[in-house]
């Protein structure tokens, strides 16, 4: 998993991706466990969590959250 070039993850935290586009280039953040969502962006200055009451296990991100950080960043950023 190190050495592959199509991974968008690090250490502690995951890069933007086509399957996970919530901010720019800079942006890094999670997406974890029963649909949570946390991110941030240092050129925009947002910072974007979400979480739901209940969630598939394991999850991973929400689906109705990576667009809504993605465009929150795209209208804050103008």
């Amino acid at each position: 998993m190190l050495h592959q070039s199509d991974r968008a993850h690090a250490v502690v935290f995951q890069k933007p991706s086509q399957q996970l586009a919530f901010g720019g280039p800079r942006a890094f953040g999670h997406g974890g466990a029963m649909g949570a969502l946390a991110c941030v962006d240092p050129d925009t200055g947002i910072a974007f969590a979400w979480t739901i009451a209940r969630g598939p296990w394991p999850g991973g991100a929400d689906p109705r959250a990576v667009p809504l950080a993605r465009d929150l960043g795209r209208l804050l950023s103008l």
